[in-house]
């Protein structure tokens, strides 16, 4: 008659899970990570989306993708690639081959009217400053109602007034303008609420506020710069207790 040697239980589970880790280990090891290349679209009205965060869920890492729609991310076969945008709903992709990549994202809102305000505004200003010296349209020499509303380039105009001195104030209120514009294209609520964690809105808007970049550094740094910047003032952010932001009193020129 044979006998079974019985194992402990506590034996047992050890060879487990040393097996399971064995095992776990050779699926990592056979891990082969591609550089995955592809363009983000708007589904319907088929335009290259910028500022889009892409996720591999399986790494965590994370890029933002360029002006021109396109990005790069490293993964694997079978890893999903999550796709955030704002405005747009949020979009998964399961990478099943070393091939580009051509993702449709679904608008939120119609037809990306944050994207095409700041455009327009850009625009606004530029037509201020190429006819500036021009006559706007004049109720005793004030803009009327209908004509502010109907041509807000006549409201941009008397707020300034005309000659060369106001000519350079407008300048450099375009210019803060467009700066504080390519600053929240890439540090906007929902990439900072994504890098950093915060849930709470109150608590984003006093970190947003208080870490704000400056333009020159926007400018140079890289996505990944920005993410580390975020991720290390949000470390700092709580242990100096989650204030609300500090507004120095503002000098009159």
């Amino acid at each position: 008659m044979k006998y079974i040697a019985k194992i402990p239980l506590k034996s047992f589970l050890t060879i487990l899970i040393l097996l399971l880790g064995c095992i776990s280990s050779h699926t990592f090891a056979q891990r082969k990570e591609l550089n995955i290349r592809g363009i983000v679209y708007s589904k319907n009205i088929n335009v290259r989306l910028q500022n889009v965060l892409i996720t591999n869920d399986v790494t965590h890492a994370s890029v933002i993708n360029d002006q021109l729609g396109a990005f790069e991310i490293k993964a694997a076969i079978g890893d999903t690639l999550l796709f955030n945008c704002r405005n747009f709903s949020d979009q998964k992709v399961v990478v099943a081959a070393d091939v580009a990549l051509f993702v449709f994202m679904v608008p939120i809102i119609n037809l990306m009217q944050v994207d095409i305000k700041d455009v327009t505004k850009k625009q606004d200003m530029a037509e201020v400053m190429k006819g500036y010296n021009k006559q706007g349209i004049y109720n005793n020499g004030k803009t009327s109602t209908l004509g502010a509303i109907f041509n807000p380039l006549n409201g941009l105009y008397d707020l300034f007034g005309s000659g060369p001195k106001n000519a350079r104030r407008f300048q450099a209120y375009a210019a803060k303008e467009n700066e504080q514009t390519e600053i929240d294209r890439r540090f906007n609520k929902p990439f900072v609420r994504k890098m950093s964690g915060i849930t709470d809105s109150v608590k984003l808007g006093y970190f947003m506020t208080t870490y704000r970049p400056a333009i020159e550094d926007i400018r140079k740094w890289t996505d990944y710069d920005l993410i580390d910047y975020i991720r290390k003032s949000y470390k700092e952010f709580v242990a100096t207790g989650e204030k609300p932001p500090v507004f120095l009193p503002k000098l009159n020129d």
